[in-house]
């Protein structure tokens, strides 16, 4: 049932470790990170195409082609019907230190993928909100509700990020006035450092990984509220409101249609979690009735833990392996969301590069 490809000798430029994969409706593209420098070429294959057919590949990198400033070292991204907007995170900077920066990126699907004009750079925080005394820059993933698009924010140069940021697609992208910020220090709690976010139709839900420490601060906007109040945003940690201990460093989350799947990766001793958390929407954000938990390690597999991201296909949710505190690991777990979430037989599991090809391994 598995295949694999791989592009490097058949496209132009440096291909590997992307750290996400957006699908517009035909092509999916995948986002350029760190391959032994941070980097900004971008790959799209084809769906229409032969998987393992070179011609159905393709990079482009704007950084090297005069679009922007620096554009290189994203994670995460979504798609809004037109365009792809990337998320800025970090690279090295001239004295070889990591430097998060905030030069978001879009990509015009309806244009040449190849082409230096599809493709426009923006930072808002050397615009205006730098002028603010807000660092702009380190964020990771995106979310968008079909009107704005929320960049989730982790570090930046002074600290673990608190600076949510948010694009009006309506607006123009290279104006300030398209773009707001919320920063979360205004709850009054340790709110920032995040990776992820999803959306369930009234909610935007930010996933919590670090703030200086592995950390379970679950955050949620209501849409419906304004950006700005901080009545429209809510913060709960089950773990420490009776669910148990390390529930934190989690990264990414999913969504199918009643429950929201939270995607274990880090825990507080610096190790690698595997309890995959569960939200049931219908129920009190703030009330531990509605959250549950199902421990991969404990049930599945001892090599599970330090998942990285997960997908939904309708029926199924994929939790998807990137590293478990002893190797880069392909084990792949599988959720059957029709059966019973307590119930071992729900899940399954399979080891790529022990069943497929051995470099099959540390997925983003």
């Amino acid at each position: 049932s598995w295949d694999f490809f791989n592009p490097e000798s058949n496209v132009s430029g440096d291909i590997g470790c992307h750290t996400s994969a957006i699908f517009d409706g035909r092509y999916a593209y995948f986002t350029p990170y760190y391959n032994g420098q941070y980097y900004g070429n971008f790959l799209r294959y084809d769906t229409n195409k032969n998987f393992n057919n070179g011609n159905s590949w393709k990079s482009f990198d704007p950084s090297a082609n005069g679009v922007g400033i620096n554009p290189i070292g994203y994670q995460g991204g979504v798609f809004d019907g037109k365009y792809i907007y990337f998320t800025p995170h970090g690279y090295k900077n001239a004295s070889g230190s990591f430097e998060p920066h905030g030069e978001f990126l879009r990509y015009d699907t309806t244009k040449d993928f190849q082409l230096n004009g599809a493709w426009k750079s923006y930072d808002p925080g050397l615009d205006f909100l730098d002028a603010q005394g807000r660092d702009i820059d380190g964020y990771a993933g995106a979310s968008f509700d079909g009107r704005y698009i929320y960049f989730v924010p982790y570090k930046n140069n002074d600290s673990y990020n608190s600076n949510f940021l948010r694009y009006d697609i309506k607006g123009n992208f290279d104006q300030s006035n398209s773009w707001s910020l919320f920063d979360s220090n205004s709850l009054g709690i340790n709110i920032r450092g995040y990776i992820g976010a999803v959306y369930d139709g009234e909610h935007i839900y930010f996933v919590p990984h670090y703030n200086g420490q592995y950390h379970g601060n679950f955050l949620r906007y209501n849409i419906k509220g304004d950006f700005n109040d901080i009545g429209s945003w809510t913060s709960y940690n089950p773990g420490l409101n009776g669910l148990g201990s390390d529930f934190v460093g989690y990264r990414n989350a999913v969504y199918d249609g009643k429950y929201i799947y939270f995607v274990p990766n880090r825990n507080s001793t610096g190790g690698y979690n595997s309890k995959v958390l569960r939200y049931n929407v219908s129920g009190n954000f703030n009330s531990l009735n509605s959250w549950d938990y199902f421990d991969l390690k404990t049930k599945i597999s001892l090599n599970s833990g330090g998942h990285i991201s997960s997908a939904f296909d309708g029926k199924y949710i994929y939790f998807i392996p990137y590293y478990n505190g002893s190797v880069h690991n392909g084990n792949f777990i599988r959720y059957d969301t029709t059966k019973n979430f307590q119930d071992t037989n729900s899940w399954s599991q399979f080891e790529t590069s022990v069943n497929v090809n051995s470099s099959l391994r540390g997925y983003w």
